[in-house]
């Protein structure tokens, strides 16, 4: 009798533990990997902004949001790994970033201005070597 409830525990975790204990070490290596690629991701991103002279403000904003975006979508990848519905988290961030931005429209629009701004340089610096003074 003993025999028979210890295979029938061994059969019992076979089929049902084990597939969960694959999916806790796909995820658990997918976020570790993952944490490697954004890393290199946006260590080669601020390389970017420094190459191209971005303004340092511009580059420190742009840098954190993509690295929130990145890690963003690798937890909706987490979760999907482990079987989680993920298209009903997707539009709930989707609704709430409509809603974000419609209830900021006019701020998001003079922030952008300012971006263009500090982008472009359509003004030059003022640099006292500039004026020449005639005698």
């Amino acid at each position: 009798m003993e025999t028979l409830s210890l295979s029938s525990i061994q059969a019992v975790v076979i089929a049902n533990l084990l597939p969960i204990a694959w999916k806790l070490i796909g995820a658990l290596l997918l976020w570790w990997i993952g944490g490697f690629v954004i890393r290199g991701l946006r260590a080669a991103f601020a390389r970017m902004m420094t190459v191209r002279k971005i303004d340092t403000t511009l580059a420190r904003y742009l840098e954190a949001s993509f690295n929130v975006f990145l890690k963003l979508l690798l937890f909706i990848a987490v979760l999907s790994v482990l079987g989680i519905a993920t298209t009903t988290f997707a539009a709930v961030l989707a609704a709430a970033g409509l809603a974000i931005g419609v209830a900021w429209s006019g701020l998001l629009a003079n922030f952008a201005a300012g971006l263009f701004l500090m982008v472009l340089r359509p003004i030059e610096e003022y640099h006292p070597t500039h004026i020449l003074i005639e005698p």
